[in-house]
């Protein structure tokens, strides 16, 4: 059974108070959405807020820090919206 300090210890360097990213985080089970990993977890906005990305769920992304590295880098792209 999840506990609270386990979502706390995956969750990374998000802020519990930001209530929009807990709930993308809860909706992909806590697991980066692109190797499955359950550690160091960020949310990436699909469309980048600098280019108008909104902050709904539908334009967020719970991934693991190296993925979150990896798509700003150019090393992985994700499909039509850009990355």
């Amino acid at each position: 059974m999840r506990t609270a300090q386990d979502d706390k210890d995956t969750a990374g360097d998000i802020d519990s108070g930001d209530y929009r990213f807990w709930h993308v985080l809860v909706r992909d089970d806590f697991t980066s959405q692109l190797c499955g990993t359950r550690r160091n977890l960020q949310v990436h906005h699909i469309s980048y807020r600098s280019h108008c990305g909104a902050d709904s769920a539908n334009n967020l992304l719970t991934v693991c820090q190296a993925c979150h590295a990896a798509i700003h880098g150019g090393h992985i792209m994700l499909g039509a919206c850009g990355g």
